[in-house]
């Protein structure tokens, strides 16, 4: 009986020679394993990374979400709400304009003042008889209030304080005049130059008026006491003003 030596694919009788061009099987399964053992490290490195992206999300991500959420909520409950233009006062008819009139001044007399040790030259007397002044104070009160809202991010009361405040009070600078023709000063609104002269004729008080020796007045706090005047004739034009225009 004749043996049949196995034809090898090049059509000759013997296998060709191991080599680059025809890797051994022991050669190919040895770099297949090496393959399937750095796709093992990727995909071990991937779920690493992966169960990493979701404990950041759980420890960061999520609260901040909640906190956002608490803080609509709470908008909502109070009834505060983005665009409803319940604040805007432009739009207010008189019986709205006289709440929100009460409002700001008791706020600018009980908190914004006192505590935050308001002058006379950041907050003129005459306040209440420029517009723009008022929609700063309006505004300022706004996001003083949901600043300190229950549950309102810790940075949002720093942030009123070193930004909007100071923001709000430099608006407020550029609306009152301190200089020209007309200006506005403690007890004077755009008082002219002759007006000044009659107030004081020599540069100071008149005889016999209480003197704070050491108080410069644009130095002293804005208290109600100042601008009380100037605000009732303010609000009361301001009423009155809404009320005529409603009644067209």
């Amino acid at each position: 009986m004749t043996s049949v030596t196995p034809t090898s694919p090049n059509g000759h009788g013997t296998p060709p020679p191991s080599g680059p061009d025809n890797p051994s099987p022991t050669a190919e399964l040895t770099a297949l394993a090496a393959r399937l053992c750095r796709l093992a490290d990727h995909v071990d490195d991937l779920d690493t990374r992966g169960n990493g992206l979701a404990d950041a999300i759980a420890d960061q991500v999520l609260p901040r979400l909640a906190e956002h959420a608490a803080q609509i909520r709470q908008l909502l409950d109070t009834g505060t709400t983005i665009g409803d233009g319940s604040h805007d006062w432009a739009a207010m008819d008189a019986d709205r304009a006289s709440v929100e009139w009460d409002t700001l001044a008791r706020w600018i007399e009980q908190t914004l003042v006192p505590w935050f040790e308001i002058t006379r030259d950041q907050l003129p007397d005459c306040w209440a008889l420029h517009r723009p002044a008022v929609i700063e104070l309006a505004w300022l009160h706004r996001a003083h209030q949901a600043a300190h809202q229950p549950g309102a991010a810790p940075h949002l009361p720093a942030e009123w304080h070193t930004r909007w405040k100071p923001a709000a009070l430099r608006a407020i600078r550029d609306a009152v005049p301190r200089r020209g023709a007309r200006v506005c000063g403690p007890g004077q609104h755009l008082a002219s130059e002759a007006d000044r002269v009659r107030r004081h004729p020599m540069g100071g008080p008149p005889p016999g008026a209480s003197v704070e020796p050491t108080s410069v007045p644009a130095e002293q706090l804005a208290e109600r006491r100042h601008w009380q005047p100037f605000y009732d004739e303010a609000r009361v034009t301001d009423l009155q003003l809404r009320r005529g225009i409603k009644s067209i």
